[in-house]
């Protein structure tokens, strides 16, 4: 399968359920190069967040190939050809403001 989807920065989703509604965030992305045969597999994955910033997570995206890292753009992550995507739900109850919401962003 060769078909090229837009990766997206952060997802809603839905519990029909509990009809609550979830914010998830990209975290990391799995890129595989080769054929089912053989290949290698790369990493790109947001970069720890400093202990000094405020903000829960970073906004730099590092790239990971076997020893070697390098800082990578988020154009370059959202273009990859994504074989495996990782999120993290970071807000619960999203729209639905009541005691009972929380979101960590």
């Amino acid at each position: 399968m060769h078909d090229y989807l837009q990766l997206p920065q952060n997802l809603l989703s839905s519990c029909s359920l509990s009809s609550s509604v979830y914010l998830f965030r990209l975290m990391a992305v799995v890129v595989h190069h080769g054929d089912m045969h053989s290949g290698h597999f790369v990493t790109y994955r947001r970069s720890p967040s400093s202990s000094r910033s405020s903000m829960p997570v970073s906004s730099q995206w590092l790239w990971i190939s076997d020893d070697m890292v390098r800082k990578a753009s988020l154009q370059e992550v959202l273009s990859s050809n994504a074989y495996l995507l990782f999120y993290e739900r970071v807000c619960t109850k999203l729209w639905q403001p009541s005691p009972e919401f929380k979101c960590d962003m």
